[in-house]
């Protein structure tokens, strides 16, 4: 469950996409700065939460950083994903290292 300020690693996805909304807008700038986007994309597209033009538009992008906006962008707007599923999402893409550091 993600809470303010405090996420564990045992939760079930629950949760809502203002939720989501609200988690990537406290941790905006790390999230900007750390997020790999290609070892998360495969499993946002798995799941559903992207379709296959989310990606050609975040891979257009020419930075890494300009691909991590693109991606928490869409996520936002879309509110497909809720926090709990994008922390799931960080964990198996290889981004454990930011689940710690999530407000």
């Amino acid at each position: 469950m993600v809470t303010r300020g405090h996420i564990t690693d045992n939760d079930q996805p629950s949760g809502s996409a203002e939720d989501l909304e609200d988690l990537i807008t406290r941790n905006y700038p790390l999230l900007k700065e750390r997020l790999e986007v290609s070892d998360l994309l495969p499993h946002l597209i798995k799941r559903g939460f992207l379709q296959i033009v989310d990606k050609e538009h975040i891979s257009s992008r020419t930075t890494r950083q300009g691909k991590a906006e693109a991606l928490l962008d869409l996520l936002c707007q879309q509110g497909k994903c809720t926090s709990n599923e994008f922390v799931e999402i960080l964990r198996i893409g290889k981004h454990k290292h930011i689940i710690s550091r999530l407000e």
